[in-house]
């Protein structure tokens, strides 16, 4: 077996509805342009974020000013009770920013939203989830985590894949169709069913083939030329819009 956690659950706890429905659209709209998935649960109060087994998310969006339980209360309950998740606080004010290292929360923003603000914080936060930066694969017999930055290209070898690295070559026990669900656009493309290519490492797509930095060029089908080519003018803006 294989895998990889391509997906984040996020808890929202705001009991303005309209302050939910902002920080949802927004996620919604950033993962479009990231490689994460977010799981999006809403919560009307800091009592039913914590009924509903607050350890199971990854990041919580906590309101201060919420009913009976405020958001530093439910924090505090969160963390008495072992709970890891990142946290983030979002508040009308500025008020209790100190208080929330005392929890040490991921951030403090403040509202009105600012999606620049949002969005900078999600990076942050994608930046430290190793969960999804790397792929586990059966080499041998042992179960080996391969980091997706350190992957150059892959190519099928009867039912199995060699998975070209920065640092050598590994046999994996996968097959490309399951490799194909775990190495995904936009970082990832498959220009012919045997080989699949990270496009960080595409310098060029002339016609047929995609270079690659290390040398090697990978054919591209005649049916996928214009995709590729298309794919390969995106990732490089959207990397070019990320600086």
């Amino acid at each position: 077996m294989a895998g990889v956690k391509n997906s984040i659950r996020v808890a929202v706890c705001d009991d303005c509805k309209s302050d939910r429905d902002f920080l949802r659209e927004s996620l919604k709209t950033y993962k479009a342009e990231n490689p994460a998935l977010f799981e999006i649960e809403e919560f009307e109060s800091g009592e039913a974020l914590l009924a509903n087994g607050a350890e199971q998310y990854d990041l919580i969006f906590l309101d201060i000013y919420m009913g009976q339980m405020t958001g530093m209360d439910t924090a505090g309950e969160l963390r008495r009770r072992g709970v890891t998740s990142k946290l983030v606080f979002c508040s009308t004010s500025s008020d209790f920013a100190a208080e929330s290292y005392d929890v040490a929360a991921l951030y403090y923003l403040v509202k009105p939203y600012e999606k620049e603000k949002l969005y900078g914080v999600l990076d942050r936060f994608i930046k430290d989830f190793p969960q999804l930066h790397s792929i586990q694969v059966k080499v041998g017999r042992d179960m080996t985590d391969v980091y997706l930055k350190d992957i150059v290209y892959v190519e099928a070898n009867n039912k199995k894949c060699i998975i070209h690295t920065g640092y050598g070559a590994l046999e994996a026990s996968i097959t490309m169709a399951e490799l194909g669900e775990l190495l995904r656009e936009p970082e990832f493309v498959r220009p012919i069913r045997y080989a699949i290519v990270s496009m960080k490492e595409v310098v060029s797509v002339p016609t047929d083939v995609i270079k690659l930095s290390c040398g090697v060029e990978i054919p591209v089908s005649r049916g996928k030329r214009q995709d590729m080519k298309k794919a390969f003018a995106e990732y490089r803006w959207m990397l070019a819009k990320k600086h």
